[in-house]
């Protein structure tokens, strides 16, 4: 039985999934309490940084809520989903919380809101 060699040119595993997560067509953004009461944005693909850039930077009531679900599920629920429509680009955002190296991590994934007929909608009462 022939053994595959390991080539140091191949990136690590680590450095393929990241690779992955930061070109994904989904939005990605991953939030980091190196405390209990401090949250860092550790990771924002390139789709997260243009549907989301308006709740992670702003100080609006969007932006509030964003953050609020992200400590709610940090602190006290695993999952939550939240629809946000008065910022620009309508979006339904999922926040799952996992704990790594005894870390808490919340996942952040999000998806444009679509109209009944699947097109992106200019503006939005409410999404799917």
């Amino acid at each position: 039985m022939t053994k595959r060699q390991r080539c140091s040119g191949i990136p690590s595993e680590g450095e393929i999934a990241l690779g992955a997560l930061m070109t994904d067509e989904k939005a990605l953004v991953i939030v980091v309490y190196l405390d209990e009461t401090t949250p860092t944005v550790a990771v924002v693909n390139d789709e997260a940084s243009i549907l989301l850039s308006d709740l992670i930077e702003d100080d609006d009531e969007s932006s509030d809520q964003f953050w609020e679900a992200i400590s709610m599920v940090a602190t006290k629920e695993e999952k939550a989903q939240q629809k946000f429509t008065s910022i620009p680009t309508p979006v339904t955002v999922k926040f799952k919380r996992m704990i790594l190296r005894d870390m808490t991590h919340v996942v952040i994934t999000a998806k444009r809101c679509r109209d009944d007929r699947g097109k992106h909608p200019r503006f939005v009462e409410a999404c799917d």
